[in-house]
């Protein structure tokens, strides 16, 4: 009987294992030059790595790579949902100690969920809801991936109750005040560019970085002008529209001193998009400590945004009007502004007695 990388050398009998990714394991020496005894061995080697090789695969590290490669595959994950989905599920698996699929039930995941509640978040409080219920979440993709593919027979999260994620306005805001000691004394032009499109235009860090010169336009007299929100070789805007943004004069002064650069407005100046926004070009700890400094510790990138959001709310603007600058919803843009926008009285006079 003829058995593939089974070979005799000095009257030895030694097997040669198949290739596992692309790398061809040593040979095993077995002992013997007897040709039914190494058949014999090869048989149970065979068998052993058989049953080594489904254990493997039917633990929830081998299977994350499975899910999120066939995920990325066919463009439904963008990198940044992959990147998330690699940390949070890597994070759940460490703590189960890379269990099999097969004995990860509904009592595993509702005890998971208990502990991650216990865990403090970013500002040392408790977990918030809407973040248990992001986890919740790409746990249960995963695993309802898993059921599909008959990685599992049932689906243990068939039955949890995800319940609805609690959202709270966002409160953090710059004063007037906070935001021009923020830019009076910027410790870098990369951080006066971040401080002064975030406060008078609302981008998100990722806009900023996606911003090209092409995005500007200022008229010949320097009086007026917009930027464009819009689709690159490299990215896709959130709400996947055009939005244009009137310059605020503040933003104006700003460009004629900062000027047009390429490929990219914000440096530093890379020809390739660089796995953006989380590794092109990250000032976050610059930022922190600008913030800190000018007595606003509480200040992130998105806060920035937030507090061009509000300005405009506390000066009466319509959300209809804030929702299109933002290019988010309408009933988004409520929830966290509607408390900042005042009611004038010629509006209560006009209620019925």
């Amino acid at each position: 009987m003829k058995i593939k990388g089974l070979y005799q050398k000095h009257g030895r009998y030694y097997w040669q294992p198949p290739q596992e990714n692309g790398t061809r394991p040593k040979p095993i020496a077995l002992r013997t030059s007897d040709d039914n005894e190494a058949i014999n061995k090869v048989f149970e080697l065979q068998k052993s790595q058989q049953i080594q090789h489904s254990i493997s695969c039917g633990r929830m590290d081998a299977e994350i790579e499975n899910y999120l490669a066939a995920k990325k595959a066919s463009g439904e994950h963008t990198e940044r949902t992959q990147s998330t989905g690699d940390i949070v599920l890597r994070g759940i698996s460490k703590y189960w100690n890379n269990p099999l699929l097969t004995n990860i039930d509904e009592s595993t995941i509702l005890k998971w969920r208990q502990w991650i509640v216990q865990q403090p978040g970013r500002k040392g409080q408790l977990m918030s809801d809407s973040s248990v219920g992001g986890y919740m979440r790409i746990l249960k993709g995963f695993l309802s991936w898993c059921h599909r593919t008959k990685r599992i027979p049932t689906h243990p999260m068939a039955n949890i109750k995800m319940g609805r994620i609690k959202r709270t306005k966002r409160q953090d805001f710059c004063t007037y005040e906070q935001r021009d000691a923020l830019l009076a004394t910027p410790p870098s032009q990369e951080l006066d560019f971040i401080l002064h499109i975030g406060f008078f235009a609302g981008l998100r860090f990722g806009e900023m970085l996606a911003m090209e010169k092409n995005w500007l336009f200022v008229s010949p007299d320097g009086k007026h002008g917009n930027i464009t929100v819009q689709e690159t070789q490299h990215w896709k805007p959130k709400d996947k529209e055009l939005r244009t943004i009137p310059l605020h004069p503040r933003l104006l002064d700003f460009f004629e001193r900062y000027g047009l650069r390429k490929p990219f407005m914000l440096a530093p100046h890379k020809t390739e998009w660089k796995a953006a926004p989380a590794y092109r070009f990250n000032p976050k700890k610059q930022l922190a400590n600008h913030a800190c400094k000018c007595g606003a510790d509480f200040v992130t990138f998105h806060t920035l945004r937030h507090s061009f959001a509000t300005h405009l709310a506390m000066e009466n603007v319509p959300m209809r009007d804030i929702a299109a600058l933002l290019g988010d919803e309408i009933r988004v843009v409520e929830e966290h502004y509607v408390g900042f926008s005042p009611v004038s009285k010629e509006i209560i006079s006009k209620l019925r007695a």
